[in-house]
């Protein structure tokens, strides 16, 4: 993208300077809401904890003095301490003429949040459209008189088949909207038995070995192949949200309906089992002797290691715990059912051991694959619904918990993040109340964006289904008259409180943003695109005056007539936090 620099402290401050002008266009505006409850910058860290009685019905009248908090067995000091609860949305003002806004209370309603996401990517297509069924009949039946729901379905991308809605009928329409998806990409179901002539039947014993053997190779790398595909759409679709709904404080559910989950959330364990490599993800187990493909299985989890401990961050700063419900239901333990021929990948009946071990295998999958959604649910806080065929009601109970929770804020007293798993602990003092909140964070200290990860992460932001927040702004687009090609002037004001300033010399403090615009015609093609990157170190007035007003930013794109998406991003690049806007924009022809 072509980028303008301005790189100097008087630039910037000049553009500071024209703030208080430029404001007087947003004095109909309402105020910037308060300090988001974690940047990473403060090192503030926010912890949700669900009480309840052994009814399982939610305590309320907790004081902060009886809880204690402790972080690596070491006790933190409570900073901040409040009830949440569900309340009546409340709806802000209008925004000026001319002037969008990312900011949260403009695309969501306030009080507690549910996101409902059908995963079609790691869930057979069998499964699917009982799934559909299902949540359809919660929609008409069980969703919560005020539930503000989204809808969103994981496919190849992430897609919103609904915005925040509490009306039935909208989140039944969007869900019934949904088709079931055939895998892009082999799923690692194994091969269909050969049949007649074309099976192994005509050849010796180490002729059909051989066979064998190769065609265990080719699944083996097809599973593979779909495991790596499965962990990066599934990473992706994780930090998209955590994108879209961290700049809204408080607590969001996300009931996740899928049949695996293709990594633990705790990141030194993306192991894959021999067991599981050997049985492959949804078909029977190929024949023996997989041991190769297993550590090359084993090799494509422990390199997403690192993309984990980067959405686990990003979904603690979102406030976002999971709670994954079985779409597979209930299930035997063995997975022996009559449409299993008993034989493997290469055609060949399995008999004594090997049938033994394929039923092994197909178990050992089975409760790998409950314990993992167990794992991801613990370690967000929320909950697991699994072993029930009732679908519909675990999303009724997984959407309405949570809604009361109390808030407790530290500054962990170990100052620097070194990127390692620090464990909490919570006890209360009253007896007989039951505790649930996430056990632990990644303390992973903000750095730049690489060069090379800086554009594909932006294309992912700007290509969401939804507006990112983790960066709040303002844009002021006003049209000039008409013309053959027009210089249309963008003015960004970014909240001040949600990017970073760091510490420099003689108190001065270092900002490093990027301000993006780039035009999309109604068919999806890019008419133009420009930018404009902000690095430099302000002086301490300078500072101030930015953390009052917020930083003011014009950016100008050439565009000639005609209807246009226009899409608008601003990085942090200290934190790698990114907000977007999608602005519909109309130049008359002259």
């Amino acid at each position: 993208m072509g980028k303008q620099a301005a790189g100097c402290a008087l630039a910037v401050g000049m553009v500071i300077s024209t703030a208080a002008i430029a404001l007087r266009a947003y004095q109909s505006a309402p105020s910037l809401p308060a300090t988001p409850a974690i940047r990473v910058s403060t090192r503030l860290v926010v912890l949700d904890v669900v009480a309840s009685g052994k009814d399982g019905m939610a305590i309320t009248d907790l004081k902060s003095e009886d809880f204690k908090l402790e972080e690596n067995g070491k006790q933190q000091k409570i900073s901040g301490f409040g009830l949440e609860r569900a309340g009546a949305p409340v709806k802000p003002p209008a925004l000026p003429p001319g002037v969008y806004s990312n900011r949260p209370e403009y695309h969501m309603p306030s009080g507690a949040l549910t996101v409902l996401l059908i995963d079609g990517l790691n869930t057979p297509y069998t499964n699917q459209a009982r799934v559909r069924e299902q949540m359809i009949r919660y929609a008409a039946t069980q969703m919560s008189a005020g539930q503000q729901t989204a809808v969103y379905a994981l496919g190849s991308r992430l897609v919103r088949l609904q915005d925040f809605t509490s009306d039935p009928r909208l989140i039944a329409t969007a869900l019934s909207s949904y088709k079931p998806q055939l895998p892009s990409v082999n799923t690692g179901t194994t091969l269909a038995p050969l049949q007649g002539g074309a099976g192994l039947a005509g050849l010796n014993p180490g002729e059909a070995e051989f066979v064998a053997a190769n065609i265990q190779q080719f699944e083996g790398d097809q599973t593979a192949t779909a495991l790596q595909y499965r962990i990066q759409g599934t990473l992706a679709a994780m930090q998209a949200l955590s994108r879209i709904l961290g700049g809204n404080p408080g607590r969001k559910n996300l009931v996740w309906v899928t049949a695996s989950l293709p990594f633990s959330m705790i990141a030194e364990q993306n192991d894959i089992t021999y067991a599981q490599t050997r049985a492959g993800n949804f078909g029977q187990a190929p024949v023996p002797n997989e041991i190769s493909n297993a550590s090359y299985a084993n090799h494509i989890q422990q390199t997403a290691t690192e993309g984990v401990k980067r959405v686990a961050a990003l979904m603690t700063s979102a406030q976002i715990s999971v709670y994954p419900v079985d779409a597979k239901g209930l299930l035997g333990a063995t997975l022996a059912d009559a449409s299993r021929q008993g034989s493997n990948g290469a055609g060949l009946l399995m008999i004594g051991g090997d049938y033994g071990e394929a039923v092994s295998n197909a178990s050992n999958r089975q409760f790998a694959s409950q314990a993992t959604m167990e794992e991801m649910a613990q370690q967000t806080g929320g909950r697991a619904y699994i072993n029930r065929n009732d679908i519909d009601r675990a999303v009724a109970l997984a959407a309405a918990d949570g809604s009361t929770y109390y808030s407790l804020s530290y500054y962990p007293e170990k100052k620097k993040f070194d990127g390692g798993y620090r464990k909490l602990k919570v006890v209360v003092s009253r007896p007989g109340v039951q505790l649930r909140y996430r056990p632990g964070y990644f303390a992973i200290e903000p750095e730049k964006v690489s060069d090379k990860d800086k554009q594909p992460e932006l294309i992912s932001a700007l290509a969401g289904p939804s507006n990112a927040t983790m960066v709040v702004f303002d844009a002021r687009i006003v049209p000039p008259a008409p013309a053959a090609k027009v210089d249309l002037p963008v003015q960004f004001l970014v909240q001040a409180d949600t990017f970073t300033g760091e510490d420099g010399k003689n108190g001065e403090r270092a900002v490093d943003l990027d301000f993006y615009v780039t035009a999309f015609t109604k068919d999806g093609k890019m008419a133009a695109n420009t930018g404009k990157a902000v690095a430099t170190s302000l002086p301490a007035d300078q500072y101030l005056q930015m953390q009052q007003k917020g930083l003011l930013m014009p950016v100008n794109i050439s565009l000639p007539p005609g209807s246009y998406d226009l899409r608008l991003a601003v990085r942090d690049n200290h934190t790698g936090y990114v907000g977007t806007l999608s602005v519909p924009l109309t130049l008359k022809q002259p």
